[in-house]
C-alpha cells in the first residue's frame, strides 16, 4: 500500500514505489518505500490487491418453504462451485410445486442452424427452427414443474443482488448429472414455449441495485439497440461457438493459440471471459498498449505496468486517467461476427470513502478475464508455445461479454 507523501514545504515530489511485488490473490498491501524525484508533486497512488469477495448467506426466510414431509421423502443434493480453498455451495431436497407464468403470444419467423449473437444490448444463440419474434399479447399458464429446493447454503447468496435466491440450469439435458428433464424442457413443453430463451444482463441500475430480463421463448425486440445477429453452434451439448479472435481498438490480437481447444461455450454461469494463461497474456499485452486507458503523466511507470499485469488497485485522482469512450474498444470476434466487450464490462472505477484519501480519487482496476491454466503448468504452456495444457477447459465466455447485452440461445 502506498501513503501519501506529506508536504514538508518542499516542492519537491515524493513519489511512493512498492519494494515488492504482492502475489496475485489475497489481501496483501504492497510494502513500500519513499523515494524522492523529479520537480512536480505527482498523486499518490495505493497498489493494493483487491480481496477476495466474502459473499454473506441469504437469511433462512428468504429460502424455499420446504414441508418437512418433502424434505424427508425428497433426495437430497449436495452442489459446490470454486476452489476447494474457497468455495461456495448449497444442499437441497428435490421436490415440485405449481409454477404460474405470464407469457407473450409470439408470432415465428423461420431461422437456419445458427446461434444468434448481437452486437449492441443484444447477443443471441440458434440451433436451427423457428425464431420467436413479435409479441401479440399476454396470456397466463401453469403446470407442476420439479426443481431442488435449497436448504442450506454456503456463501452462496450475495447481499449485492438481494433478487438472486437461486440457480437455474439452462443447459443441454445431455449435461444433466441424472439425465432428467430440464425445468426449460419441462416448460417448453407443458406450455408450448418456443425452443429457445433470452439473456439481457444490463448491470447497475443504481449504487445498490442490479438488474436484467430473461425471456423464454423468444427475445423482446422493445430491449434491442440494433438488430439480433446470429452465429452458428459448432455442437449441441454446451453452447458451443467458433471464437475466431479478439479486437482491441480495431486491431486484431496477435499470438493467440488453441482458443478453441477444446472447445469454446457460451456460459451465463460463467462470471469472466476464461482463456489459457498463454493466451490471456496476449490480451493483456494489447490491452495495456492500446491507450484504451490515458494515464496522466505524473503516474509513475512502474505503476501502470502493475495495474495491467499484476492487477493491482490503483487509488488515484479520478482525473488522472481516461477511458477511452469508443463503442467498441474491445471485441470478441465469434464466426466473423464482431462482438462488442464493453469497457464498463472489465474496467472498475470506484469512489474511495470520505477520509481514506483526498477528495476526488477513486479505486481503478480492471477484472472479468482469467487465466484457466494451473498455477504449476504457466511454465510448461509458455514453453510449448501455447499448446493445450490436459484437463483445459478452453475457452469460456461468460458474463464479462454478457453484460450489456441481450444473449438469445435456441
Amino acid at each position: 500500500m502506498v501513503i501519501p507523501a506529506t508536504r514538508t514545504g518542499s516542492s519537491s515530489p515524493l513519489i511512493l514505489r512498492s519494494s515488492k511485488t504482492a502475489p496475485i490473490h489475497g489481501p496483501t498491501i504492497v510494502t513500500t518505500t519513499l523515494a524522492a524525484v523529479g520537480q512536480f508533486k505527482p498523486p499518490f497512488v495505493n497498489r493494493t490487491r483487491r480481496m477476495e469477495r466474502r459473499l454473506v448467506a441469504a437469511p433462512a426466510k428468504d429460502l424455499y418453504p420446504l414441508s418437512e414431509t418433502s424434505r424427508d421423502i425428497g433426495e437430497h443434493v449436495r452442489v459446490s462451485y470454486g476452489l476447494s480453498t474457497h468455495s461456495v455451495g448449497w444442499d437441497g431436497v428435490q421436490t415440485s410445486d405449481l409454477m404460474t407464468m405470464e407469457m407473450a403470444k409470439v408470432s415465428l419467423q423461420q431461422v437456419s442452424n445458427t446461434t444468434g449473437l448481437s452486437s449492441l444490448p443484444t447477443l443471441g444463440a440458434s440451433n436451427g427452427g423457428k425464431k420467436p419474434s413479435g409479441i401479440k399479447g399476454i396470456i397466463e399458464k401453469e403446470t407442476n414443474v420439479g426443481f431442488v429446493a435449497i436448504v442450506e447454503n454456503k456463501g452462496f447468496f450475495s447481499q449485492e443482488c438481494g433478487a438472486q435466491h437461486g440457480i437455474w440450469g439452462l443447459g443441454y439435458r445431455s449435461l444433466s448429472a441424472d439425465q432428467r428433464p430440464t425445468l426449460f424442457g419441462t416448460l417448453s413443453a407443458a406450455m408450448k414455449i418456443p425452443n429457445g430463451f433470452a439473456l439481457q444482463l444490463c448491470g447497475r441500475v443504481s449504487n445498490t441495485t442490479k438488474s436484467g430480463n430473461m425471456f423464454l421463448g423468444g427475445f423482446s425486440s422493445a430491449h434491442l439497440a440494433e438488430p439480433m445477429q446470429f452465429v452458428p453452434l459448432v455442437r449441441k451439448d454446451w453452447y458451443q461457438v467458433q471464437l475466431d479472435g479478439f479486437k482491441v481498438m480495431g486491431e486484431p490480437i496477435q499470438g493467440m493459440q488453441n482458443l478453441n481447444l477444446p472447445k469454446t461455450i457460451v456460459d451465463s454461469g460463467t462470471t469472466n471471459i476464461i482463456m489459457s494463461h498463454y493466451n490471456l497474456r496476449f490480451l493483456i499485452q494489447s490491452l495495456a498498449q492500446s491507450g484504451i486507458v490515458r494515464w496522466s503523466p505524473l503516474i509513475p511507470d512502474q505503476d501502470i505496468s502493475d495495474f495491467w499485469f499484476q492487477n493491482a488497485v490503483l487509488r488515484l485522482p479520478r482525473s488522472s486517467f481516461r477511458v477511452s469512450t469508443v463503442a467498441r474498444a474491445v471485441e470478441a470476434v465469434i464466426s466473423g461476427v464482431s462482438i462488442p466487450i464493453y469497457t464498463s464490462s472489465f474496467l472498475k472505477i470506484k469512489p474511495v470513502p470520505a477520509g481514506q484519501a483526498p477528495e476526488g480519487y477513486v479505486d481503478f482496476w480492471w477484472h472479468g478475464f482469467s487465466s484457466s491454466t494451473p498455477a504449476d503448468m504457466i511454465e510448461a504452456e509458455e514453453a510449448s508455445g501455447g499448446a493445450v495444457i490436459p484437463g483445459s477447459v478452453g475457452t469460456i465466455l461468460g458474463e464479462t461479454l454478457f453484460t450489456g447485452l441481450q444473449i438469445m440461445l435456441l
